[in-house]
This record gives C-alpha cells, sequence and structure tokens, in this order.
C-alpha cells in the first residue's frame, strides 16, 4: 500500500509540474510586453507628445515622427489603433527588440507566433495579446533574415 500511495504522489507530482512548467507563448503576451517605443494602445495624444514632444508633422489623426515612426489614432477617440517603426531608431519593444535585429531573435523571445502570413519577399509574425489584452497584436515585418518593421496595433 505504501509502494502504491508513493508511486501515485510521483505521478501526480511529475503530471502537474509538467503542466506548470509547459509555457505556451502563443496568444500570451501580456500587458507590459505590448508596448512599442515606451507607448501603448491605450494612451492619449497627450501621452505620446510627452514622452516624444511634438511630432515632426500630423496628417489625417496620424503623428510622424521623422520617416521612421508614425502613430495613428482613432478617429473620435483618444487612443492609438496603430504605431508602426521601420528604422533602427531607438524604438523598441518592451522586451528590447528593434528593426535590424535578426528573425531569430523572436522565437528566442517570444516563442512560436501566433500566426505567421508569407509573401514573396517578406514574412509577418504576429503575437496576440491573452485576456482583455486579446485583441492587441504585436507585428514584426521580416526580409532576408532581418526585422524590417514593428507593428503593434488593435486586431482587425
Amino acid at each position: 500500500m505504501r509502494k502504491i500511495i508513493l508511486m501515485t504522489s510521483l505521478i501526480s507530482i511529475l503530471i502537474s509540474s509538467t503542466c506548470f512548467a509547459y509555457t505556451d507563448t502563443n496568444d500570451k503576451l501580456n500587458s507590459s510586453q505590448l508596448v512599442l517605443g515606451y507607448i501603448s494602445l491605450t494612451d492619449t495624444p497627450a501621452k505620446v507628445r510627452s514622452v516624444y514632444g511634438a511630432p515632426t508633422s500630423i496628417k489625417n489623426n496620424t503623428y510622424y515622427y521623422g520617416n521612421s515612426f508614425k502613430i495613428f489614432f482613432w478617429d473620435g477617440h483618444n487612443g492609438i489603433y496603430d504605431m508602426t517603426t521601420t528604422e533602427n531608431n531607438g524604438i523598441a519593444t518592451a522586451d528590447g527588440v528593434h528593426v535590424g535585429m535578426a528573425e531569430n531573435v523572436l522565437n528566442d523571445v517570444y516563442g512560436e507566433p501566433s500566426s505567421k502570413r508569407k509573401d514573396n519577399s517578406y514574412t509577418n509574425y504576429y503575437y496576440y495579446g491573452v485576456g482583455g489584452d486579446a485583441l492587441k497584436c504585436l507585428i514584426f515585418r521580416v526580409s532576408n533574415g532581418k526585422i524590417k518593421e514593428i507593428s503593434l496595433h488593435w486586431s482587425d
């Protein structure tokens, strides 16, 4: 009887440690990871200006900072719909990923993407949030083994 209890306990410990040790990163980015350049999708134009100052230009609800970083605000709302960076300009994700890094850093930092879409010249890697952030998505556009663009936006 003692061996049965011991064996049952051991099996139970192994099963529970296996379940808790495994972390599926798909659809699992938390709020603190869904940030690009210190800005989140719930930030206001005032917050963006407090971080980056006045934009270089503003057109159609979009703040442009130089030629490589833009933030599009929802029409009639205070929140951000989309932000995109296209150069290694100091803008990075909360986990330190920036344009110009090697493609394999995505798997190292975030694991397998929620989904991938390939085109002739590039591949988009999609990483979605979890829980209340499930409609938020970090997208990395990769070409020739390098990250060429990073976007954070609300899912369509």
